[in-house]
């Protein structure tokens, strides 16, 4: 079969990558809980409101919350406000969400390799979905009215404004409200910049916290959510999803960008589509397989593919008994020419950790992103009978209810990632794996030694941040390896004002050094010809890493250590 890949525009690399969803800390974390088949989802805590005084198992009971569970995160209260030189006055006005979105922000732009310095000025657009926490009310009832309450909560486009002001961005900043499908429709925009070259790079985000039972009570009463508080994507007895706390920040670049300047490749963006089911679906919140399938359509004609190079497909798939139904029914239809073929897989990553609403676009994108750099595709979960409309189209889809080995095909691996809303909005994303990188050569290092550079914005951080570090110089066996760690640490990495060097002729002994690390010094001998290096970076100034470790490449590293405190209200929001 010959690709039809669309050859007039670069593809847009996925070159950074975070989150923190229910029992995820991070990327690593996440694909743990995908790939083990978790689920991570919870009874309602206390911090959040009283579910005890509002749980009433009796389906549509006016006031009352059917389900006790859902998916949540830790330490929702807590914030790093001196890592982003906000006054604790200022932190504890600004929406949680915002907060998150902002660490979560630093932590995908981290994962890009990208430097404070190389994004000052530039032309970086900031796209980001926020649901409503509330927060603003709670505001409000603690009397905390001013200008940084109004421009700190709710969910306007300010959250990426807070995220451009954060990192001195210029290119546009702009917030998407299209409900479950606003992170997804995020990635368009921020796509679509990059190809008319509105922007060289873009940071995009989404986040959903659950601090209140109203939103609950209004989907209780609908009757969309679970009992049992388990997502069912795919299953005869789907009886509703399971909402859910969580944040995801991709960062992308032009495939071009990205390869001239030595990034890792997530995956590819490939083409995109965005439509709307009028009134096809009879309800404005009904889901309509007219507009799925048009979504999907054009989604592949944007991206030049053919529907049988789709091997996967991460559905929206909330687990609705309408929802899944229109989904698969549409899927299918557009699949229907694999006849004779293998299957295309399908799955959900709600089944694992809940409905992260307006981040869940976001979400899938990052499981399948994931998927295709460990060539394996999760289990979706709870799945005992699968759904009806599968059984007429066992040739054409197939649930991925077990971990799968993606298998080689002869050509690139393709997936789609779908979300559609409340609003009668679809959003798809055809993502391609990422291109082979030739494997590096071995490198004769100019001087003898290693100096591998650290800081942080103040001396514990900076001890977390060094015994990180040690745990992943102590894996590392080639020198090469161990070349490249030293230049992503130097190069790729920003360098804040308390900092340290550690020198070495090998692995054992950066690590060792490491290990003892106290902020102004510098640990181990040190080659006199890296002495004016080391020197000059624990005096802040220029110390030409670049020359010292020319032709490194990138090396993935541990996060910032946040050093968070509670910057909350006392107050609890009342039903």
């Amino acid at each position: 079969m010959t690709s039809t890949h669309r050859q007039d525009r670069d593809p847009i690399a996925v070159v950074g990558m975070a989150c923190r969803l229910p029992g995820a800390s991070g990327i690593a974390d996440f694909w743990q809980v995908l790939d083990s088949g978790l689920d991570t989802t919870s009874e309602v805590p206390a911090t959040r409101f009283d579910i005890d005084a509002l749980h009433d198992p009796v389906p549509r009971t006016a006031g009352r919350i059917v389900t006790r569970r859902g998916g949540f995160l830790d330490g929702i209260e807590d914030f790093d406000a001196d890592f982003f030189g906000m006054a604790e006055r200022d932190a504890m006005r600004l929406d949680p969400g915002h907060r998150l979105l902002l660490e979560v922000a630093w932590e995908a732009v981290e994962d890009a390799g990208l430097t404070t310095t190389q994004l000052a000025g530039s032309r970086t657009g900031v796209y980001t979905s926020v649901l409503s926490t509330e927060y603003w009310d709670m505001l409000v009832g603690a009397g905390m009215i001013d200008l940084r309450a109004a421009t700190g909560a709710g969910s306007w486009g300010l959250a990426a404004g807070w995220i451009s002001h954060a990192f001195d961005l210029r290119g546009p900043a702009v917030g998407v409200d299209a409900t479950c499908a606003a992170s997804l429709i995020a990635v368009q925009e921020a796509c679509r910049s990059l190809w008319f070259d509105e922007s060289d790079k873009a940071i995009v985000g989404g986040v959903n916290l659950l601090l209140s039972p109203n939103l609950y009570l209004g989907l209780s009463q609908a009757g969309v959510l679970s009992p049992d508080g388990r997502c069912r994507f795919g299953d005869a007895d789907a009886n509703g999803y399971v909402r859910s706390e969580g944040a995801a920040v991709v960062v992308l670049k032009r495939m071009s960008d990205a390869l001239a300047d030595g990034d890792r490749i997530h995956a590819l963006v490939r083409g995109t589509s965005v439509t709307s089911n009028g009134s096809s679906g009879g309800p404005m919140v009904a889901p309509s397989v007219e507009g799925q399938r048009a979504m999907l359509l054009a989604a592949h004609r944007d991206a030049g593919v053919d529907a049988a190079e789709i091997d996967y497909v991460e559905a929206h798939g909330p687990g609705t008994p309408a929802g899944d139904a229109a989904e698969l029914t549409a899927l299918a239809e557009v699949l229907g020419q694999r006849r004779g073929g293998d299957p295309c897989l399908v799955g959900s990553a709600k089944t694992n950790i809940g409905h992260t609403e307006v981040a869940a676009g976001l979400v899938g994108l990052i499981k399948t992103a994931l998927a295709l750099k460990h060539r394996r595709i999760p289990p979706t979960l709870h799945v005992t009978r699968p759904n009806p409309v599968l059984a007429d189209f066992t040739d054409v889809l197939g649930l991925a209810t077990a971990a799968t080995p993606w298998a080689d095909r002869g050509r690139p691996r393709m997936a789609g990632v779908s979300s559609f809303g409340l609003s009668g909005v679809n959003a798809h994303v055809v993502l391609e794996e990422a291109p082979a990188v030739p494997t590096a050569q071995r490198r004769d290092r100019a001087v003898p030694g290693f100096l591998l550079p650290i800081s942080a914005r103040c001396p514990d951080a900076l001890r977390e941040l060094s015994l990180a570090y040690a745990d992943v110089v102590e894996r590392v066996v080639d020198p090469v390896e161990l070349y490249d760690v030293c230049f992503s640490a130097s190069s790729r990495r920003s360098h804040h004002g308390v900092r340290a060097v550690v020198a070495g002729s090998s692995a054992a002994e950066l690590a060792a050094n490491l290990r003892s690390v106290t902020a102004g010094e510098a640990l181990g001998g040190c080659h006199p010809l890296l002495s004016p290096t080391r020197d000059a970076f624990l005096r802040g100034e220029d110390a030409g890493w670049e020359a010292l470790y020319a032709g490194g490449q990138f090396h993935e590293l541990p996060s910032y250590p946040w050093q968070r405190r509670r910057h909350w209200l006392d107050s609890v929001p009342a039903a």
